[in-house]
Formats: structure tokens, C-alpha cells, sequence
């Protein structure tokens, strides 16, 4: 797991509910690396207050890297639920159970639809 670095502060201080469902691999913001969004489990299917974001939905962004060891390219993955609440993506209600990325609109831009 060294390649997927939490930035959030309570990652640092270890005070952290984890319990992911649904994964989705993407290149999400069209920069070439693919990115990592994980819903969250939890949550009792309430709507949370904003100020509490232990069901947040979590999300790292690819970033190109090389490997000290071998000297290949890799994608490390920054970011955490600060990062899906800035990108609009934290989706409060949790319990979800899986994600889909599809073009539900027909504007070219990926969308998230997401299940319980």
C-alpha cells in the first residue's frame, strides 16, 4: 500500500472508520493517469451532518511515479475523503455497495452512478 498515500489530516492521525464497498478505477479527470474512487460503508442509509465525514467516499488521484527499485513507471494514488469532497464525489449517505462510470447524460463527461 505504499503506492496509495492518504493526505487527509485524520489519515496522518490515524482516527479512521474504513469500510469500503464499491471500487471504480478511471482516468476521472482526463489527465492520462487513472484514479481511484472507493465508496464507503456505513452510515445506516442517514443522511450525515456536513460537518461529519466518517461515511465520506474516498478518492486518490494518479499521479505518474517511478519505482526506486525496479525503475519502472507506476501510478501512485494521493488523496483521500478531503479529495472526493472537493471533487463533489464524498457522497454523504453511505452504504454503498458499488460504483458505476457511464455517460448518463451524453455530455462526454463520466458519471457517477452509485448503489446500495
Amino acid at each position: 500500500f505504499d503506492r496509495i498515500i492518504c493526505t487527509d489530516e485524520r489519515c496522518v492521525l490515524r482516527e479512521l472508520f474504513i469500510d469500503p464497498h464499491g471500487q471504480v478505477i478511471a482516468d476521472l479527470d482526463g489527465d492520462g493517469s487513472l484514479d481511484l474512487l472507493i465508496s464507503n460503508g456505513g452510515g445506516n442509509d442517514e443522511i450525515l451532518s456536513p460537518r461529519y465525514s466518517e461515511f465520506d467516499s474516498w478518492l486518490f488521484w494518479g499521479e505518474p511515479d517511478i519505482d526506486a527499485v525496479t525503475g519502472e513507471e507506476i501510478t501512485i494514488f494521493k488523496g483521500g475523503r478531503d479529495a472526493a469532497k472537493t471533487a463533489g464525489v464524498h457522497m454523504r449517505i453511505g452504504r454503498s455497495r458499488f460504483n458505476y462510470l457511464l455517460d448518463l447524460n451524453g455530455d462526454g463527461l463520466l458519471d457517477i452512478f452509485t448503489s446500495q
